[in-house]
């Protein structure tokens, strides 16, 4: 059977597609090219993979069957073709790397650093994101590799390695109305407001949880924010505001101006993750930035329980 990787990747479009002219164009060749690349592969098949009719093209039940394997194909031929650039790669090449803004201000860039340094060749490229929006990059195969904190599971679609943890710490100015009391209870914070994300966020559901664990209701938030950020330490230095701010992010500034919340168990709990796109073989830039970071979290205080 001669089934080539192009008309795999040609009866996969039509399938995403569902009409040839949609399909050509995605693929960038003409209709008639792309005809003769199914009418090939169902003869080298010896199965009808689709139904026309004046919708489109529609798999039949052997197509649908046969679509598992031409997905499984194209999986191997991609990673095919990733080995075969990995050991191009060796010591030079491009690592594509993300991080958020908290992660950033932790380990990454010491990592980084240290990877230049054994490499001089490597260039890198650092993207700073959200956790969902880097693993997205990383399941689509734009990024390498991500370094993320969650608040769960590791995201569907990666493979991942746990570096540690960094819990999201309550934070107040310094000049706060609660800031000289030596120990506080959930219930002194609710006439204040808070700096967090938007109700449907991850972060917010799990601060009202936080508040609920103690028959409390969720606090009101004055501003709303996607992270954690030097915008978000500044609001909190200049008002009565209280906010949420991963531990490492709040290690890396100067806490003159500030003071953690003095209530015993009050935080929300996170773990960070080194992620990689599921089933792919990693490149060596790849599997050197992340056993590099993992051993400097271990040679971290803690070591590698709490590295950042």
């Amino acid at each position: 059977m001669d089934i080539t990787p192009r008309d795999v990747n040609y009866f996969l479009a039509v399938v995403e597609h569902g009409r040839l002219a949609k399909a050509a164009e995605a693929c960038h060749v003409t209709q008639p090219a792309l005809t003769k690349a199914i009418q090939r592969l169902e003869a080298e098949c010896g199965l009808i993979l689709f139904e026309r009719d004046a919708r489109g093209m529609r798999l039949t039940a052997e197509g649908e069957r046969f679509k598992e394997v031409a997905q499984l194909l194209g999986r191997r031929y991609e990673n095919a073709i990733q080995v075969a650039a990995n050991v191009r790669a060796q010591q030079s090449g491009l690592l594509r790397l993300g991080s958020t803004d908290a992660t950033r201000a932790s380990i990454v860039p010491s990592t980084l650093s240290a990877l230049l340094r054994q490499r001089p060749g490597l260039r890198a490229t650092l993207q700073i994101r959200r956790s969902d929006q880097l693993a997205l990059a990383v399941v689509q195969g734009q990024l390498d590799v991500a370094v993320i904190p969650t608040y769960g599971a590791a995201p569907e679609g990666c493979d991942h390695v746990k570096i540690g943890q960094d819990p999201h710490l309550p934070v107040m100015s310094a000049r706060h109305p609660l800031a000289g009391r030596s120990r506080l209870a959930p219930a002194d914070l609710m006439p204040y407001r808070w700096i967090n994300g938007a109700h449907d966020s991850a972060g917010f559901q799990n601060l009202g949880a936080l508040f609920a664990r103690h028959q409390l209701p969720a606090p009101i938030v004055a501003v709303e924010v996607e992270y954690a950020s030097e915008s978000v330490l500044s609001l909190v230095r200049n008002s009565d505001m209280l906010a949420m701010i991963p531990r490492s992010f709040f290690r890396a500034t100067d806490q003159l101006d500030f003071r953690v919340v003095p209530i015993p168990d009050f935080h929300i709990d996170r773990s960070v993750l080194c992620i990689t796109r599921a089933g792919m073989e990693r490149s060596p830039l790849t599997a050197a930035f992340c056993d590099l970071l993992l051993q400097q979290a271990q040679a971290a205080p803690g070591g590698g329980s709490d590295p950042l």
